[in-house]
């Protein structure tokens, strides 16, 4: 599966844990809005991943706010 991973600066000397979140995507996909949230959790100290939950399919092929067009390609997706 695809993701989007992106860790918090830390200077060499800290190895400490941090934190971490998964951020799912919303049904259009791993758009760059959610890369945006995920670089702004790690500006707060998160390890932050996002799966790409559309992997097998490909991206969603449509443009951002076309519901018929979200619908079909939803309807296509074999369970």
């Amino acid at each position: 599966m695809k993701l989007f991973r992106v860790e918090p600066k830390r200077a060499q000397s800290d190895q400490k844990p941090r934190p971490a979140l998964i951020i799912i995507h919303e049904i259009w996909g791993l758009s760059e809005h959610i890369r945006d949230v995920s670089r702004r959790f790690a500006r707060e100290g998160y390890l932050v991943i996002a799966p790409d939950l559309f992997t097998r399919e490909g991206p969603p092929k449509f443009e951002p706010g076309n519901r018929e067009a979200l619908m079909a390609f939803l309807a296509s997706i074999p369970d």
